[in-house]
């Protein structure tokens, strides 16, 4: 008796799952929504305004499982653009530490 329940169960999850939209695209909607107060429509438009790349090192979008991260103002919540990994990470540490920025320089201009 409870295979057949698991086989229904399982029906009506493929069944959702075709008639919604795909469960990454409802969650980064959703995660644009309450994060940055965005529209998905407003992201796919920065997206086209930056021509998918990043907004800092100009590479092109990270591929088809990944995505751009939105960059914001910590301070006021405003997004500043679409940024690739790498840069969302050092630009954390730029907005973090202040004096990073210089400290790096000189540490790689050491050699």
């Amino acid at each position: 008796m409870p295979y057949k329940c698991k086989e229904k169960a399982l029906a009506n999850k493929r069944e959702r799952y075709v008639r919604d939209e795909f469960p990454s695209l409802r969650r980064l909607k959703q995660h644009l929504k309450t994060s940055f107060k965005m529209q998905y429509q407003e992201f796919n438009a920065l997206l086209e305004l930056q021509a998918g790349k990043c907004a800092l090192c100009r590479k092109d979008e990270p591929g088809p499982n990944k995505r751009l991260s939105v960059d914001h103002c910590w301070k006021t919540g405003k997004v500043r653009g679409l940024l690739c990994s790498i840069c969302n990470t050092s630009l954390r540490q730029v907005d973090a530490v202040p004096g990073w920025t210089a400290n790096a320089l000189f540490y790689v201009g050491q050699d």
